[in-house]
């Protein structure tokens, strides 16, 4: 398995990204695992049921908006948001910036949470 890092400047800020190449879905299966903590990959089934009660997993909302307010500032940007999970970060971002963000998960069914999230939050 390969190890690349890529950096990017974002106005002032430079994110630096390290990921690993993945060859096949039972490896980004376990990778969702063990970043839960589990070890059994069959767990991986379970977890739309388990995360069912929760929006905001992983990195806070506020956070990630609130460093792109003061880093970047501009509205016409486009953002790609790795392990969006339900898409808390995604779509609460789009609403508070105005920019274009486009999320990418493991488990479908979080991407259709944030798909419908999305939409539900854009009529308010």
């Amino acid at each position: 398995m390969k190890k690349r890092i890529v950096q990017a400047h974002l106005g002032q800020l430079l994110i630096t990204v390290c990921y690993q190449e993945v060859i096949s879905l039972e490896n980004i299966e376990a990778q969702v695992v063990k970043s839960l903590d589990g070890e059994d990959i069959e767990l991986c089934d379970f977890i739309p049921y388990l995360l069912q009660d929760l929006w905001e997993i992983g990195a806070s909302p506020d956070v990630i908006i609130d460093i792109v307010q003061k880093h970047i500032g501009k509205s016409d940007i486009s953002v790609l948001d790795f392990g969006c999970g339900k898409g808390a970060v995604s779509v609460k971002l789009a609403k508070a910036v105005g920019c274009n963000v486009k999320g990418i998960d493991a488990l479908k069914d979080f991407i259709e949470y944030a798909e419908d999230k999305a939409v539900i939050l854009t009529k308010i």
